[in-house]
């Protein structure tokens, strides 16, 4: 088995990235796709959307291939704007994402996927007017 990870995450960013605009409609693009765990400091943009790649699972399936897993944690931070906007704002983008991934479940580079959890942050320490939303993705294929 020979995995290229920075070849397979890059290939998901790039799907998030060029696939997401079109589910957003008339709302900011990101101005950043990051792949690492947000960091709110070194990010000061509007609207950012991060991606932390955090485990890749393997099972065998048989003596030539195995089942992946990867657990991932898409964050998308909106800055600069109202409370009440950012509130509104975070919610449009969470759904503008769980559409884009309800239409291809592999994100375009696996066989198939699940969101396992949404989880909203109104108040992120050390950020005020920022709202944060982690959405829990698990996708499988086999490698």
């Amino acid at each position: 088995m020979e995995i290229d990870f920075e070849a397979h995450q890059q290939s998901i960013l790039s799907y998030i990235e060029n696939n997401y605009k079109t589910f957003i409609g008339t709302m900011e693009e990101p101005d950043n796709y990051i792949n690492d765990y947000p960091d709110l400091d070194k990010y000061k943009s509007a609207v950012n959307l991060f991606i932390d790649f955090e485990d890749y699972i393997f099972e065998p399936l048989s003596n030539e291939s195995d089942l992946m897993t990867l657990k991932m944690n898409v964050y998308i931070s909106i800055k600069q704007d109202t409370s009440y906007n950012l509130r509104l704002k975070i919610l449009r983008y969470t759904k503008a994402f769980m559409n884009m991934f309800d239409a291809k479940h592999g994100l375009g580079t696996c066989d198939d996927g699940k969101v396992n959890g949404v989880h909203f942050y109104d108040n992120v320490e050390g950020a005020s007017n920022t709202r944060v939303v982690s959405i829990s993705i698990e996708m499988i294929q086999e490698v």
